[in-house]
């Protein structure tokens, strides 16, 4: 048996586009989720700001140091700060 390991990031990502995708579409208060730096919605490696909560492609952080996305995708993994957050 085959199994596909994908980070806990996708996963989420997955959740949100199946459970919570739909109610934000109907509600004008809820602002569709697209990636905090490059402002697209396309599939990807997405990561969570552990302070503002905003959701972006991990391969759109340019940041020196970072590591790998599986640094963070790890249940257990390191906590991701998007740039805007580190300043």
């Amino acid at each position: 048996m085959f199994i596909l390991l994908q980070g806990v990031g996708n996963t989420l990502k997955r959740h949100y586009e199946t459970y919570l995708l739909e109610y934000e579409l109907a509600d004008d208060d809820v602002d569709g989720e697209c990636c905090l730096l490059c402002h697209s919605s396309a599939a990807g490696d997405w990561v969570n700001c552990g302070i503002c909560g905003e959701w972006l492609h991990f391969g759109c952080d340019r940041s020196q140091g970072l590591g790998a996305f599986k640094d963070y995708a790890k249940t257990d993994g390191l906590d991701y700060i998007c740039p805007h957050c580190r300043l």
